[in-house]
């Protein structure tokens, strides 16, 4: 980064968590390594996370991105892909809510269309199908699962609450040890509803999609790719 990085660093969005996440990717890039099988290698990973600690000194994150930034993780492969994982997340949330901001003051609640909601409930069950695997605690497990079955009322509503999802989404990403490795297949399923939702969220009244935006959109089983 060193021999362009006055061009990067003035080129930063002026959002601080967008900036900061733009400046994820590169470090990622420069540092974040990979073996023959294609899997993160656990040393370059805990080389990325302390450089984005560093960098949170910088930037003006909220509480929910500094706990999935922050986060300990250790020196193996379930962790580090969960830890990029996790980090992948926050740049899908942050997406999502630039975009939705084009079209509503008020971003946490979007208006999905039913096909998606159906795509994303089957998602949902999967990733608590998946945290009913893991020893987590009784008191975790029961905390996520509150947090989850919130989201599916939410689907219920013509607007849809995106809080719940975004709070799971952190206390799942925060999970270390053993759990982590084990919920990092959950970790991928919350990235897939959060491209539902970009794909499935409809623009406020008065702001339609147009007819050519619509045969762009890929139907629910084409978007897990």
């Amino acid at each position: 980064m060193a021999g362009n990085g006055g061009a990067f660093f003035d080129g930063l969005p002026e959002d601080d968590e967008h900036a900061f996440l733009v400046y994820s990717q590169k470090v990622r890039e420069d540092v974040v390594r990979v073996d023959n099988d294609g899997d993160p290698m656990p040393d370059s990973v805990i080389l990325y996370r302390s450089r984005l600690v560093q960098a949170t000194d910088v930037f003006s994150l909220s509480d929910q991105m500094l706990a999935v930034v922050t986060r300990e993780i250790e020196r193996n492969f379930g962790e580090a892909k969960a830890y990029l994982s996790a980090v992948d997340g926050l740049y899908d949330l942050k997406m999502l809510r630039e975009s939705r901001k084009k079209f509503s003051e008020v971003f946490d609640a979007v208006e999905i269309s039913s096909e998606y909601k159906d795509h994303i409930r089957l998602l949902v069950n999967k990733i608590k199908e998946r945290i009913d695997t893991v020893d987590i605690g009784i008191e975790k497990r029961e905390s996520l699962f509150a947090k989850l079955n919130t989201f599916l009322k939410e689907l219920d509503s013509d607007r849809t609450r995106l809080s719940a999802l975004t709070a799971a989404f952190v206390q799942v990403s925060g999970a270390v040890g053993e759990a982590a490795e084990k919920l990092e297949p959950a970790i991928g399923l919350f990235e897939r509803i959060m491209k539902a939702i970009g794909h499935g969220s409809k623009e406020m009244r008065g702001l339609p999609k147009t007819e050519e935006e619509l045969k762009r959109l890929p139907p629910p089983e084409q978007i897990d790719e």
